[in-house]
């Protein structure tokens, strides 16, 4: 999702996860609780514009804040030699029917992977996905006003749990306001 201009645009997978997102709506949002929306709700620190130096460039996720509820977020790059950003991942956070689900869809993937939302705090969310290939867990753990660490853990080619952090401080650029 680019803005240009003061409009949104929308990627191909960003379109996707919409649609995903739409269908979640008309099927379980209905029936969601006072919980599940309490703890939406209580994820709405992530809105904004996040970032990371990575060795291919500066990394970039961002959140804003869908109408009736939820977040939509993307992950993009920026390539050092300071070409036109590159979507890297689709996200929502939604909640569907009494539960709080993030869904990922990376670039390189043909469909978007579900994750239930299965521990909250004030600073921290951890959502799991026990049949999924790689994460199997991704954590969003807020370090400070303007920072998080994501991590993302599974079982690695030899079995053994891997683990990979993300750290991410808040954009000079960014009023709170997500994309």
């Amino acid at each position: 999702m680019l803005t240009r201009g003061g409009v949104v645009t929308l990627g191909t997978a960003s379109l996707l996860v919409l649609s995903a997102a739409s269908l979640a709506l008309l099927i379980g949002v209905g029936s969601a609780s006072a919980s599940a929306q309490s703890e939406l709700d209580g994820l709405a620190w992530l809105e904004g514009e996040w970032q990371r130096t990575t060795r291919r460039g500066l990394s970039i996720e961002r959140w804003a804040r869908l109408p009736g509820g939820g977040l939509v977020g993307e992950s993009v790059v920026i390539p050092l030699d300071g070409t036109e950003e590159v979507q890297l991942e689709s996200l929502l956070l939604v909640r569907m029917g009494a539960d709080v689900f993030l869904i990922a869809r990376p670039r390189q993937n043909d469909y978007p992977a579900g994750f239930r939302l299965v521990a909250q705090t004030d600073t921290e969310a951890v959502f799991e996905n026990p049949t999924h290939d790689f994460p199997q867990r991704i954590t969003y753990w807020r370090t400070a006003q303007d920072s998080f660490t994501a991590t993302i853990a599974g079982p690695g080619d030899d079995g053994e749990t891997q683990e990979i952090a993300f750290h991410f401080v808040r954009t000079t650029r960014d009023d709170g306001g997500g994309l």
